[in-house]
């Protein structure tokens, strides 16, 4: 959108540049000059909004890169992290659970429990 802007403007400057070798009889400030400034006016002010927008686009881009960048690699971690759990945690965690029961020989349901219910002898 930039670029189409540029040959009118171009074009524009041209007819300026022509008026203004104009003889002083000729070279007036008159309706057509006028037209032709605001037109100059007009088209650059619509070139810097247009580049304003780009620049802001860009940045608002580069932003979001930045995120998704963190974002993999937040994954990659997380990622490796499962890895190690499963490979090196899990086994280690299938030999649990741990049977606390308190040894004596009252308590017959703690041995099949993961903990005394009864707690007849009170040690745990």
């Amino acid at each position: 959108s930039i670029n189409s802007k540029k040959n009118p403007l171009s074009l524009a400057k041209a007819r300026l540049a022509m008026r203004s070798k104009l003889p002083e009889g000729e070279a007036c400030l008159d309706q057509p000059y006028i037209a032709l400034l605001e037109e100059v006016g007009q088209l650059q002010e619509s070139m810097d909004k247009l580049q304003l927008g780009l620049e802001q686009a860009q940045g608002t881009y580069m932003e979001l890169f930045d995120v998704k960048q963190n974002l993999e690699h937040d994954i990659f971690l997380k990622s490796t992290s499962i890895s190690i759990d499963r490979t090196k945690c899990l086994p280690l965690r299938a030999e649990f659970p741990f049977h606390l029961w308190c040894g004596c020989n009252k308590c017959k349901s703690c041995r099949t429990s993961l903990y005394c219910r009864t707690h007849v002898c009170k040690k745990v």
